[in-house]
């Protein structure tokens, strides 16, 4: 049977670490100008920049989300492991054809 371990810790480190990204990200986008003098193209620039912002901004709303929910599955199968536990072994031998 394969086994599955879960470090609350490690989650807890690894969701730190995508958040910090998130972080990274949204500073280094917010260090770009505002505006750049690209002739002809400037207008079409400042949309880009505008569409890369805000999809940087949804970007920072799904990390959260996902850290929160993350560490809420974590907490709740770690809180539920032991039970999980002993339905699979008393489901072992069984079965069910």
């Amino acid at each position: 049977m394969t086994e599955i371990s879960i470090d609350r810790d490690v989650m807890v480190s690894l969701f730190t670490k995508l958040e910090s990204r998130g972080d990274q990200l949204r500073s280094a986008i917010s260090a770009a100008p505002p505006a750049a003098d690209a002739g002809e193209a400037s207008a079409e620039l400042g949309v880009i920049v505008v569409a890369i912002n805000e999809l940087a901004e949804k970007v920072q709303i799904a990390v959260k989300a996902l850290t929160e929910v993350g560490l809420d599955v974590a907490d709740d199968l770690l809180a539920g492991d032991e039970h999980a536990a002993d339905v699979f072994t008393r489901m072992e031998g069984l079965s069910f054809s």
